[in-house]
């Protein structure tokens, strides 16, 4: 806790007054990132319809990559061990990603969608794990590796 309110700018005082334990603040930090992963999901509905193979992956990777940027405690909860809520996130968002595909490519049963979005939610994983452990003058390198991987994939499963 000490490090955290070092890192933060605050006193050690001030974090146990809102979080008893670093679980406790780990846990308000990935609810609210959930929060704000739904906003997206939400405002990117919309867009959805029409998108190209390639504009999907802008979204499907770009959002990720410039959410861990505004918020730089993200990748590294990427490595704790998951909480009793990991596993409902994690279908929440995957759940969310299957529903983009099938609102991209109406014609996509639902179970395909929930297939892709679950290949799409691991590759996603994988960009943001090595994006955290690479230097930061070859990030845009490996998130564009991962776009090619992205897209190759979709373009297959979406029979396109």
């Amino acid at each position: 806790m000490c490090a955290i309110a070092q890192r933060g700018g605050s006193c050690v005082g001030s974090l146990y007054q809102f979080f008893p334990n670093k679980e406790a603040l780990v846990e308000a930090l990935r609810t609210t990132y959930v929060e704000e992963h739904r906003r997206f999901w939400s405002s990117l509905r919309t867009e959805l319809p029409g998108l190209s193979v390639q504009q999907l992956v802008e979204h499907l990777l770009g959002y990720p990559i410039a959410f861990a940027t505004k918020h730089p405690a993200f990748l590294p909860l990427l490595d704790l061990p998951p909480s009793d809520r990991s596993q409902k996130r994690r279908a929440l968002i995957r759940d969310r990603i299957a529903e983009a595909l099938h609102t991209a490519r109406p014609a996509l049963s639902r179970a395909k969608a929930m297939r892709a979005a679950a290949v799409v939610q691991q590759i996603t994983r994988g960009c943001l794990v090595l994006y955290a452990r690479t230097e930061a003058r070859d990030r845009r390198a490996i998130v564009d590796e991962f776009k090619i991987a992205l897209g190759s994939y979709l373009r297959a499963a979406l029979g396109e």
